[in-house]
C-alpha cells in the first residue's frame, strides 16, 4: 500500500529532489526562466499530487504582492501558502504600466518558487556575472589598429574584407569561416613588395613601416603580417597625403 504523505512531507520531498541550475545567458548574467521552471516542476507536482496556484496579486501604491498556494489532493483541507512582494518599476519610456505589472508578476513567481524549492537567488534576484568572453584574433587585430588611430574597427574590417568578391563585413562575429581563414594567412612575398611600393610612393621609409608594425601588432617583421594586418596597413598608408 502506497503511503500517503501530508503537505509538509510533500514539500520536504520537493526540496530534497529539485536542483535546477541557472542556464539562460544574458549580456552579463545567467538566470532561470519561469517557463522552464514550471515545465521542470510539473512532473514532481503530478507525482506528489499537489496543485499549485498563483494569486493574481494585489497592488498597494507601487508595491505588488502575489501568493503561491499548494493544495494537497490527498487531503484537500491541507494547503500551504507563500507570498512575496516588490516595487513595480514604473518607467513609461520603457514599459507601460500593464507591462511593468506583468514583468513584476513573472519576477515574483520565479522568486517564490526559488525560495520554496531552496534554489539560489544570489548575488541578486536572478543574475550572476559571467566572465568576459575571450576575444578572437580578428577582434584583437582590429582593436590594436583602432588604438593606433588607423580607423574604426568597423571601417577597417569592411575595407579589409573587400576581396575575392566577398562583401565587406563590419562586425567580426559576422565574418564567415572561409574569410576568417583567409584573413589570418601570412602575406606573400609579392604582397610585401606591393606594400613597399605603395610606401615608397608616399615617401615612407622601410624603418618607419617596421616601427609601425611593431607598435601596432608587436611583430618584428613584415613577413609575419597576416592578410588582415596587411590590408589595414596598406589602406592606412594609401590614405596618407603624397609628399
Amino acid at each position: 500500500m502506497t503511503k500517503i504523505l501530508n503537505m509538509y512531507q510533500k514539500i520536504f520531498t520537493l526540496q530534497q529532489n529539485i536542483a535546477m541550475q541557472k542556464d539562460k545567458e544574458a549580456k552579463n548574467y545567467i538566470y532561470r526562466n519561469l517557463d522552464d521552471m514550471l515545465l521542470y516542476l510539473k512532473p514532481f507536482l503530478n507525482e506528489l499530487r499537489l496543485i499549485a496556484i498563483f494569486s493574481d496579486g494585489s497592488i498597494e501604491g507601487n508595491v505588488k504582492r502575489i501568493c503561491l498556494t499548494l493544495y494537497n489532493i490527498d487531503e484537500p483541507s491541507e494547503h500551504f501558502t507563500m507570498s512575496d512582494s516588490c516595487i513595480i518599476d514604473l518607467n513609461p519610456k520603457i514599459m507601460s504600466v500593464a507591462q511593468s505589472a506583468n514583468s513584476t508578476d513573472t519576477f515574483l513567481q520565479k522568486r517564490i518558487l526559488e525560495h520554496l524549492l531552496l534554489l539560489t537567488t544570489e548575488p541578486d534576484p536572478d543574475s550572476i556575472p559571467l566572465p568576459e568572453p575571450e576575444k578572437s584574433p580578428i577582434e584583437i587585430i582590429l582593436e590594436n589598429a583602432e588604438k593606433a588611430k588607423m580607423g574604426t574597427k568597423e571601417e577597417l574590417l569592411q575595407n579589409s574584407t573587400k576581396f575575392n568578391d566577398f562583401k565587406g563585413y563590419t562586425k567580426p562575429n559576422m565574418v564567415s569561416d572561409k574569410v576568417k581563414t583567409r584573413l589570418l594567412e601570412c602575406v606573400s612575398d609579392e604582397q610585401i613588395k606591393r606594400l613597399m611600393t605603395i610606401a615608397g610612393k608616399k615617401s615612407i621609409a622601410d624603418d618607419s613601416i617596421k616601427a609601425l608594425i611593431l607598435k601596432v601588432w608587436g611583430k618584428d617583421s613584415k613577413k609575419k603580417l597576416n592578410l588582415l594586418e596587411y590590408n589595414i596597413l596598406v589602406g592606412y598608408i594609401e590614405s596618407k597625403p603624397d609628399k
